[in-house]
């Protein structure tokens, strides 16, 4: 299980992620069927946010681009130029709604007034 925080998405309890983040470190393990499989299913999985591709990417483009290459089947890809693009085809439904925290931190007065 991993775990990533982000200030839009909140906190992100991701199984799996260090498969994933295993591959975007050691981009031959793209080759392995398990990794591949792991690698796909974040990426066409609709509760996987965008911002886990972006931030495993952002980390080393050039190791993402030998990723999702692979991945793709398509040699000429680049996160650089061509990431965005992935992930708002590839994650369309989080894109079609408002980007709400998941988490949303409350003091003991807030809380005090909402119950009323």
């Amino acid at each position: 299980m991993g775990l990533v925080y982000d200030e839009v998405e909140g906190l992100l309890l991701l199984e799996g992620f260090a498969t994933v983040k295993a591959v975007f470190d050691d981009p031959a393990l793209i080759r392995d069927r398990t990794h591949r499989n792991r690698v796909s299913l974040y990426l066409k999985d609709d509760s996987i946010p965008p911002v886990v591709f972006r931030r495993l990417a952002d980390r080393d483009p050039s190791k993402a681009d030998q990723v999702l290459r692979h991945l793709l089947n398509k040699p000429r890809f680049s996160w650089g130029r061509d990431g965005e693009s992935l992930v708002r085809r590839n994650k369309r439904a989080h894109f079609e709604r408002p980007a709400y925290p998941g988490i949303t931190p409350a003091s003991e007065r807030l809380v005090s007034y909402l119950r009323g």
